[in-house]
């Protein structure tokens, strides 16, 4: 591995990468053996570290298709040998890639990107094309497993099936995702329609769009013709989503109408969301800039690296390539005392060249990436697609080179960028479907960002394969239906094209077969599983036989079935001494008795959840608890009614079919098959002439610890017992056999056995005396072929009580939900915790004026305890006071009260809350008091200093004052001299003042006041403001206006004055009246017009009344409003 040109290694090492754990921003690699154990690994790329440090770091093993974290259940709680010993058993093959690093400490950075690309952590060797090219399933098709446990069931006369392979992950919905399963089997979804996550055809990539991230991948969920409901990404429907932000596909489904019928043909043509194939190959690599290498950017040449490349191979065959950034922190900077949220920029340069063995080869540059923007929040951006600039055939590697510094050890910048994910380009069509069994598939683009959840979103649906299904009405077979039928199940797994071991339909009995679905339909038994993991076909068909009570079986060269029900007893086939012989009987047993089953089942009703129906033993004696449960799953079983009667039955089995009989028969056996009835007749003990041990065997001959007596012309026999115990002590067998024995009238120790059978052993405990026969109604489980023509029988009891109890079966009420509802909880909630308050500026938005009184909010915590607090509420008061004054209850999960424009800044408060249940029971006590000054934490604004106010003889008024910084922005308020806060004053001005001395254009009237002069500084942080009082003394008045004169023109009057020559002369006002009105009952003139000692003004008055005469005034005015004592005036006469 080299560090020189980049984090990079040949295709055969062993690539180590270790990040720098002191905070350091230098990634660094090392190149070791393949064979290597991880433990040796982590000790050469960390030398300086003891045993107990390398134990805590964090291992990730990158494979070919996955990564693995190298730790286990129970990691936390092992010691540092045991870990370092765990990792010494993993040996490392060639190419792979392990990354060292600190433990995570809660991983913030990261969750962003486990959030939107977690169904994406995948990386695959090549391109997908090829990899599905197979068009049978060889032996199997597809099963599923049966954890069954018991020794009550093997008498079962249709045996359960166990599978070696256990289903995969893939079939259960809680908590899992969808996942990948390159080159593995295609599901086969049997029978009514079932919830399902299907596997990654494509496995998902991610595209970047404004902001926004989405995923695509292709679903495979079996073959076609497929039929698809109630499709959900998680729990959540798919239509619930905005159908802006997503797009499906589907290939190999049909539409199916309100009966149940397609309506529609099946689509195989490529998915138009997959045009090429994009290989994806996720990390989390941070791209830094070296800080002794960013010394080196002056250099003139331009030699020195900026920042450690990171160096990643594309895939064999690219043509193009796209990468993924994150900025887990956003990109932004803040500076200033207010810290203003500012832009930030990222640059990285971007090259390509070929792999050669000389490693020699040129990078050509592909594009010099610069980014700039604001944003706290993490987020994603896509770079390219970049075109490949050579042959296919040549193997690239492309080099990410960060060209701006990466601040991330400043609290106020934020610019760390990761490299999430490089996808490798290949313009093929990423499938090949074969075109004899055609596959049915789901491809989806859909908007990840706000709209999944992480590892918990999943794509799943309802799926059946539709099939022909018998119309019992016609006797024919309608096409392309849903059905749950065993019968209709059966008929297409044995003939369809995707079993390598399929017959023609011909070969197939149709008779029997609608027997069996009439059967099926009578005692409503429906199939209905997804098998996703090889199984034989056999195997399959024989789960869909053990849902219709049947066993699968050939008869007159045909393939048929043997329907577990009631049978006529004229139809018993005759099993006598005289064609059968060595009769045999057994019967099992465990220590401790159970007292029922414990279903497991999807259940259809609700979603097809897991869920769990106790069947208690019908024969549990009254009064007896039931606690001793076994589980057990039947295969195919999604109804919770089926289900009940499914464990029921199974009781029955166990408790009527207790016995397993064997006896041989001769050339007629060839005539008997499974399931039919036979009428056997042996021999029995009817009376018991002494009981004892075997002592000794020898062939026929059997020698008795005790004597018997024989009497002449008497048929007798001998019973012998023999228990068989299992290794465990828990389980055994009980044997029992039956022997004629040669009549020999006398006393004797000896008996000679006749005909053929099994031997007894010494020890076994033995019965002698008179012979009769028993006539047993039995069922044929099985044949074993012999010498000579004949057979071994392998018999259960009819037992046509199990059909009688059945039919008579009231199966109970079921719900899904587990336990009882109890009464409410009326303890009270603990007493809560005041936890902190806030009353600053930070808790009013940016167009928000900062009020005062104050906003303050208080932060509650729960009480140590249960029950868990509904509602808060808070009571507070001043420090100095000791009345409460008690708030609202909010919601606990708020968990903050507010106390809006209660209290100015600076008052010394006391805050307490209370909790209350949701059964509206209240805590016991008010917490303890929280202290709080109200804006204690307010940004330190400027005050100013040296207020001065000075009155000129003229009338103005001039206010100096002295501030902290040049840059500093003063307001100035005016009040009265008891004014307490500014919200009693006015502002004298508009805007900012940026300079002192202001003077005042309009002094206020005479009277005390009290200034307030409040500062501003360049990051707008307002002061505390600064007050002094100040009195206005009145101004004498000024002269009286001269030199009146007025000019008629036609209807219009030009009227002019000079004002007097003073100095307290500020405005001259003109009014217009009667030749008999006085000065205060005549009508302004417009407004009053500035005016100094000497200046002249006139007002040109249009619109008079021809024939009138008019008295026109003008009067003096000082800056304080007050007139001359004179006013002057003079009549115009309007011609």
């Amino acid at each position: 591995m080299k560090l020189d040109d980049g984090i990079r290694a040949k295709r055969a090492d062993v690539r180590v990468l270790m990040r720098a754990l002191d905070g350091a921003k230098r990634t660094e690699g090392v190149e070791i053996r393949p064979g290597a154990s991880v433990a040796e690994a982590v000790a050469a790329r960390s030398p300086d570290l003891t045993d107990a440090e390398r134990a805590g770091l964090r291992v990730v093993l990158h494979g070919a298709d996955e990564s693995h974290v190298l730790e286990t259940d129970d990691w936390a709680r092992l010691s540092p040998a045991a870990r370092l010993k765990h990792w010494a058993k993993i040996r490392l093959r060639p190419g792979a890639f392990l990354v060292i690093d600190d433990a995570p400490q809660g991983g913030g950075l990261r969750s962003v990107l486990q959030i939107v690309v977690a169904l994406a952590a995948f990386a695959i060797a090549g391109p997908l094309g090829g990899f599905l090219g197979f068009g049978q399933l060889g032996v199997g098709l597809l099963g599923a497993g049966l954890a069954f446990a018991g020794q009550f069931l093997v008498n079962l006369l249709i045996p359960l099936r166990t599978d070696s392979e256990k289903p995969s992950v893939f079939n259960s919905l809680e908590g899992f995702k969808n996942q990948s399963d390159i080159g593995g089997p295609v599901p086969l979804p049997v029978g009514l329609r079932h919830r399902y996550a299907p596997k990654y055809v494509v496995p998902p990539f991610v595209d970047v769009q404004d902001d926004d991230v989405y995923l695509t991948a292709a679903f495979m969920c079996g073959y076609s013709p497929l039929a698809a409901w109630e499709t959900k990404i998680g729990d959540r429907l798919l239509s619930r989503f905005d159908a802006r932000f997503y797009q499906i596909e589907r290939r190999g489904f049909c539409a199916m109408n309100s009966e149940g019928v397609a309506v529609s043909e099946p689509d195989h043509s490529p998915f138009t969301l997959l045009r090429e194939t994009v290989i994806q190959k996720s990390h989390q690599i941070r791209l830094t800039m070296r800080e002794e290498a960013f010394k080196e950017e002056g250099d003139d040449d331009g030699s020195a690296p900026l920042s450690e490349p990171t160096i990643l191979e594309l895939e064999p065959d690219a043509t193009s390539f796209k990468t993924i950034l994150s900025f887990p922190g956003g990109l932004s900077r803040r500076s200033g005392k207010k810290n203003k949220l500012t832009s930030q920029n990222v640059g990285i340069k971007v090259m390509i060249r070929p792999i050669t063995p000389t490693d020699d080869a040129e990078w050509v540059l592909v594009e010099d990436w610069y980014y700039e923007r604001e944003r706290t929040a993490p987020f994603f951006v896509e770079l390219g697609p970049y075109d490949v600039p050579g042959a296919r055939e040549q193997l690239w590697e492309v080099s990410f080179v960060r060209t701006y510094p990466d601040d991330f050890d400043l609290e106020d910048s934020s610019s760390a960028t990761e490299l999430v994910a490089i996808q490798s380009i290949l313009p093929e069509y990423p499938i090949n479907q074969p075109d004899d069994a055609p596959f049915a598939m789901v491809a989806l683009r859909v908007k990840a960002t706000n709209q999944l959840r992480g590892t918990l979103d999943e794509f799943n649906e309802e799926y059946a394969s539709l099939i022909d299904a018998l119309d019992p009405a016609t006797g024919a077979y309608q096409p392309r239906r849903e059905t749950g039928n065993p019968a209709d199940i059966y008929r297409w797994l044995a003939t369809m094209t995707q079993n390598a071991k399929a017959i023609p339909v011909d070969r197939l009995s149709a008779a029997d077969l609608a027997d069996w679905h009439a059967h099926n339909v009578d005692q409503d038994l429906m199939f209905s599983r997804i098998y996703d993991y090889v199984v034989s076909a056999d195997a399959a068909m024989r789960d869909v036989c053990a849902v219709g009570r049947a066993a699968p079986i050939f008869s007159a060269g045909k393939r048929t079935i043997s329907i577990d029900r009631r049978k006529d007893a004229l139809t018993a086939f005759p099993l006598t001494p005289f064609n059968t012989w060595g009769y045999e009987g057994q019967r099992s047993y465990k220590e401790s008795d159970l007292h029922g089953w414990r279903v497991k089942f999807r259940d259809r009703t609700n979603d097809f959840k897991s869920a769990i129906r106790e069947v208690v033993r019908p024969d549990l004696p009254s009064g007896v608890e039931p606690v001793n449960f076994e589980e057990v799953e039947p295969p195919g079983v999604t109804d919770p009614a089926a289900a009940y009667v499914w464990g029921y039955k199974l009781w029955l089995e166990a408790i009527h079919r207790p016995d397993v009989h064997y006896s041989s028969l001769n050339w007629q056996s060839r005539l008997l098959e499974h399931g039919d009835l036979a009428a056997l007749s042996h021999r029995l003990i009817h009376r018991a002439q002494q009981a004892g041990y075997v002592e000794s065997v020898e062939g026929r001959v059997v020698t008795l610890r005790a004597p018997v007596v024989m009497e002449a012309g008497k048929a007798y026999a001998a019973k012998f017992r023999k228990v068989v115990v299992a290794e465990d002590g828990t389980s055994g067998m009980t044997v029992v056999l039956v022997r004629a024995v040669r009549s020999a009238p006398g006393e004797t120790r000896t008996l000679v056995l006749t005909g053929a059978g099994d031997a007894p052993e010494p020890g076994d405990l033995a019965w002698f005396g008179e012979a009769s026969n028993e006539d047993l109604l039995l069922v044929v489980q099985g044949m074993e072929p012999g010498d000579d023509g004949d057979g071994r029988l392998t018999l259960l009891d009819q037992a046509p009580q199990i059909f009688d109890i059945l039919d008579a079966l009231v199966v109970p009420p079921w719900s899904s939900r587990v336990g009882v509802i109890l009464p409410g909880d009326d303890r009270p909630p603990p007493t809560p915790r005041m936890l902190r308050a806030l009353s600053g500026e930070s808790l009013y938005d940016d167009d928000e004026t900062v009020a005062d009184p104050r906003r303050v909010a208080a932060y509650v915590g729960h009480g140590y305890g249960i029950p868990k607090a509904a509602e808060f509420r808070l009571r507070h008061r001043l420090a100095a006071d000791s009345v409460w004054t008690e708030g609202p209850w909010f919601p606990a999960t708020r968990a903050t009260g507010r106390l809006d424009g209660v209290y100015p800044k600076g008052a010394n408060i006391r805050i307490q809350a209370r909790a209350r249940s949701k059964a509206l029971v209240e805590s016991p006590a008010w917490s303890a008091s929280l202290s709080h000054v109200v804006g204690q934490a307010d940004p330190v604004g400027p005050v100013a200093s040296d207020l001065h106010v000075a009155q000129f003889d003229s009338g103005i008024v001039r206010f100096r004052w002295t501030t902290l910084s040049p840059s500093d922005r003063a307001q100035l308020f005016v009040g009265p001299a008891d004014a307490e806060s500014l919200s009693e004053m006015s502002p004298i001005h508009d805007g900012y003042l940026t300079s002192s001395p202001y003077d005042a254009p309009e002094p206020p009237p005479p009277g005390s006041y009290l200034l307030a002069v409040v500062l501003t500084d360049e990051d707008d942080v307002v002061g505390e403001p600064a007050t002094r009082t100040f009195d206005v003394a009145a101004e004498d008045l000024p002269e009286h206006p001269v030199e009146l004169a007025a000019t008629v023109t036609g209807a219009t009057v030009r009227f002019s004055a000079r004002a007097a020559n003073d100095d307290h002369t500020y405005q001259l006002v003109f009014r217009r009246g009667t030749p008999g009105q006085s000065f205060a009952a005549a009508t302004p003139l417009g407004d009053p017009l500035l005016a100094f000692g000497g200046d002249v003004r006139e007002y040109v008055d249009e619109g008079r009344t021809s024939g009138q005469s008019y008295r026109y005034w003008a009067a003096s005015k000082n800056r304080q409003g007050a007139f001359c004592e004179t006013p002057q005036s003079l009549v115009v006469a309007i011609p």
